[in-house]
């Protein structure tokens, strides 16, 4: 502490650039040590990083927490949070915490201490260090923060034991379903719809879910709490009703319910396997190197779609390479909504096939692939449907949407299709088939600008990679921006591999657990408190999509 308050008096009122007087040192305050790993280049520049790491004997943090992987997420998940909450400085930087709960880079164990990330804006008047200051903020403030989220002693218990309680009952959950051979659960009183386009919070006028009775399950977690809702079998789903009903909005809860969602959220039982995939039209996307054969073949001036390659996805090539890289990455469920699906693989009905003959039309629409996907591959579909009343000859389970309130009308879906029976013929002539050995060319990953690596996520929308762009906001799953740049720097760590060529999906998949065992620390920066754990599925999406990657068939 002396030492660090000789420096920042010495400094006080010089240059700004003084500051780096304190890059690189090791303080010592009370019961932890603070090192600054990186200075600001100026007061508008970046805040600079700091590590805090003190034992954990000292913290009186129970062991067996930080030692199961899943307590150990919740537990950091709920510092992180009590931080936010607590921080009355805008000069003490974490990331925002959001409705879900992520593995963050906030937090590391090491062995026998506990590593704390985090960013501090030094700070000055103009461009004169205000030393005073940065000692009240540095020696007085971050120390209280400290005692209040790292002791433990000093951490409300009911509200943490809550915190904890959930996430291990919501993974309980989630590894029941593959037990069980479901989908999805959603408990009854979950609030679903969201306040806005722009807003993750619950809408407060909502209709609570409620469970059909022919697809009510219960659910007994370890907290001791039993759930009664509805489970969604493996299979064909399709979700049906009128517009404004509540469909998309089923839809969208499943899709979120990868993610872990906190109390208050009116999610936190919907609950999806984490192998699910949000499939949709991408126009524009580049494609390389992908067999989308099985659905798609006999292109005019014989393009080959064995291995197919293009800049300028059409909508129908573009979802169709989505599914084919879903189930390349390993999804066994993927999701689709009919509204931003592509019309013309998803269907062709009978009066289409018989104006314009099979042997003019190259696509095999998915309605003829839906239960093979099943049958034959393993491959579950969640699908929204309002308009193309053929899909429900396909479907094992139909759930009719109603004022938000669901209906299992299977029994009148198989009544009406016995009454109207389809005359469309089914267009599929060879087995579905898939090409898993695509391999990436490793010195084609490239995220320089200039000199200098330049690459991350500001928005949902795009991932900055060197001198790409790469829009992003079609990967609907994708929770926040730092999981596009976790997921970009997961892709940079494969340089570091020895070979000219990797098999794609697997040295990707191996990356990306590296990632989470390293605690990060293979990346560009183990000082950086900003990254997220993205899924393999995420990164290799991404992969998939940046136009600076070659990728071979």
């Amino acid at each position: 502490m002396q030492k660090l308050g000789q420096i920042l008096q010495r400094i006080d009122g010089k240059g700004y650039g003084a500051y780096k007087d304190l890059g690189g040192k090791a303080f010592d305050i009370s019961w932890f040590r603070l090192q600054f790993t990186k200075i600001q280049a100026d007061p508008y520049a970046p805040p600079s990083k700091l590590i805090v790491t003190t034992r954990i004997e000292d913290t009186g943090i129970p062991r067996d927490i930080l030692d199961d992987p899943v307590q150990r997420t919740a537990f950091f998940d709920f510092l992180h949070r009590r931080f936010k909450k607590l921080n009355k400085s805008r000069d003490l930087v974490l990331p925002r915490t959001t409705q879900k709960v992520h593995i963050r880079s906030i937090f590391r164990v090491k062995e026998d201490h506990l590593q704390f990330n985090l960013k501090i804006q030094l700070p000055a008047q103009g461009r004169r260090i205000l030393g005073r200051q940065a000692h009240s903020i540095i020696a007085d403030e971050l120390p209280r923060l400290l005692e209040e989220i790292l002791l433990y002693d000093n951490l409300p218990v009911q509200p943490l034991n809550r915190h904890i309680s959930l996430y291990i009952d919501q993974h309980y959950i989630r590894k029941k379903l593959s037990e069980e051979k479901l989908l999805a659960f959603v408990a009854n009183n979950a609030v679903l719809p969201r306040e806005s386009g722009v807003s993750d919070k619950p809408l407060e006028e909502a209709v609570p879910f409620e469970t059909p009775g022919s697809m009510e399950m219960k659910m007994e977690l370890p907290s001791g709490k039993e759930l009664i809702g509805m489970g969604v079998p493996e299979g064909v789903t399709l979700i049906c009703g009128g517009g404004y009903h509540g469909k998309s909005t089923l839809l969208n809860a499943l899709q979120e319910g990868i993610y872990d969602h906190i109390t208050g959220d009116g999610r936190e039982y919907v609950i999806t396997r984490d192998d699910a995939v949000k499939i949709r039209a991408e126009d524009g996307r580049s494609i390389k190197g992908l067999d989308i054969s099985s659905f798609i073949a006999g292109l005019p001036y014989g393009k080959d779609t064995v291995k197919f390659s293009t800049e300028n996805a059409s909508g129908s090539t573009s979802q169709a390479a989505n599914i084919i890289e879903a189930i390349e990455a390993g999804s066994k469920l993927m999701m689709i909504d009919e509204d931003t699906s592509a019309t013309n693989l998803m269907i062709r009905d009978h009066r289409m096939q018989e104006f314009i003959h099979k042997s003019s039309e190259p696509i095999v629409p998915f309605i003829d692939r839906i239960r093979e996907l099943w049958e034959d591959q393993g491959v579950s579909t969640i699908m929204v449907t309002g308009g193309v009343g053929d899909y429900l000859e396909v479907a094992d389970q139909i759930i009719v949407m109603d004022n938000y309130l669901p209906e299992s009308k299977m029994e009148e879906a198989q009544q009406l299709i016995a009454n109207y029976p389809s005359k469309r013929i089914k267009e599929v002539t060879d087995p579905f088939h898939i090409n898993t050995e695509r391999k990436l060319v490793v010195r084609s990953i490239n995220p320089t600008k200039g000199r200098k690596v330049k690459m991350g996520a500001k928005s949902l929308n795009n991932l900055m990679f060197g001198m790409e762009n790469l829009n992003t906001a079609h990967l609907e799953q994708i929770a926040e921006p730092s999981i596009i740049t976790t997921a970009g720097e997961v892709i940079y760590s494969l340089t570091k591999e020895n070979k000219k060529s990797i098999p794609l999906v697997e040295s990707i998949a191996a990356a990306q657990e590296k990632t989470l065992k390293q605690q990060f620390e293979n990346l560009m920066h183990s000082d950086n408190c900003d990254y997220t754990l993205p899924r393999k599925f995420e990164v290799i999406f991404i992969a998939n999509r940046l136009r600076q990657l070659e990728i071979q068939p």
